[in-house]
C-alpha cells in the first residue's frame, strides 16, 4: 500500500510539473510566459531584426505565437531575402526562391487554427508541401539535413551555404537580468516542448514525447508553424 501511495505521489508531482497551466497562453515556461505578458505591445510591433535579437529559443517561440499572421510571414520572407545574398549556385538559388513562393502562396499556414479539423488539414498541407520541397533539395541538390533545417525549419539567420545558423540559448544557459531564472529551481526549458515528433530536427538525441507542455500551434516543425510536442533527448 505504501509503495502504491509513493508511486501515486511521484506520478502526480510529475503531472504537475509537465502540465501547462491554462493561464500560460504563450509558453509553458513561467518565465517566458511572464516576459511575453509584460511586453505584449512591443512584441506585436516587432520586426524580424528585433525578433532575431531575442537570445532564448523559448522566448522566441512565445513571441512568435503572439505575432500576427503578417508578422510570422515577414519573419520568413525576410529570412529568405537575407539568405539569397549568400553564395548559392543557380539551382540552389532557384530552390530557395521556390520556398519564398510557397510561403507567399500559403498565407493560411500562418493564420490561427480555429478548429481541430482545420488544424489537421493545415498541418497536413504544410507537411506534404514541405516534404516535396525537401525531397528535391535532398535528391537533386544533394543538400544535407543541416541545410534543409537552416532554410525551412529555424527562423534564425542562415550564416553560410553549408547550413550554419545563428544559435539561440536554451533556458538556463545564459544569465540575463531582463530574463530572470527561478533561483535554485529546475531548468524550466525542460518542461516546455521544443520539437515536433513527426518532423524531428533535433541535433542532440531525438524528439521524444516526455509529457512536456505546449500552449498551442507554432514554434516547431516546418516554417515554425507546427505543434511543439516533444523534447530533444
Amino acid at each position: 500500500m505504501k509503495t502504491t501511495l509513493n508511486l501515486f505521489i511521484v506520478s502526480f508531482a510529475a503531472l504537475l510539473l509537465s502540465a501547462c497551466s491554462e493561464e500560460m497562453k504563450y509558453s509553458c515556461s513561467p518565465e517566458a510566459n511572464a516576459w511575453v505578458e509584460r511586453n505584449l505591445s512591443e512584441i506585436k510591433q516587432m520586426n524580424r531584426a528585433q525578433f532575431c535579437a531575442i537570445p532564448y529559443d523559448e522566448y522566441q517561440r512565445a513571441a512568435f505565437r503572439v505575432f500576427s499572421p503578417q508578422q510570422r510571414m515577414q519573419v520568413w520572407l525576410g529570412k529568405i531575402t537575407e539568405t539569397l545574398k549568400l553564395g548559392w549556385n543557380a539551382a540552389e538559388r532557384a530552390h530557395i526562391v521556390k520556398l519564398q513562393e510557397i510561403i507567399t502562396e500559403h498565407g493560411d499556414w500562418f493564420e490561427p487554427r480555429t478548429s481541430k479539423m482545420q488544424a489537421e488539414e493545415v498541418d497536413d498541407d504544410i507537411s506534404l508541401t514541405m516534404f516535396e520541397w525537401a525531397e528535391y533539395a535532398y535528391e537533386t541538390l544533394h543538400w544535407t539535413r543541416e541545410q534543409v533545417y537552416a532554410l525551412a525549419v529555424t527562423p534564425n539567420a542562415v550564416q553560410s551555404t553549408d547550413g550554419k545558423v545563428a544559435q539561440k540559448f536554451r533556458l538556463g544557459e545564459l544569465e540575463d537580468p531582463e530574463i530572470p531564472e527561478k533561483p535554485g529551481g529546475p531548468d524550466w526549458g525542460n518542461l516546455t516542448c521544443e520539437c515536433n515528433l513527426d518532423h524531428d530536427f533535433c541535433w542532440s538525441g531525438t524528439c521524444t514525447a516526455k509529457g512536456c507542455g505546449d500552449p498551442g500551434t507554432g514554434g516547431c516543425g516546418w516554417v515554425w508553424m507546427q505543434k511543439c510536442n516533444g523534447l530533444c533527448m
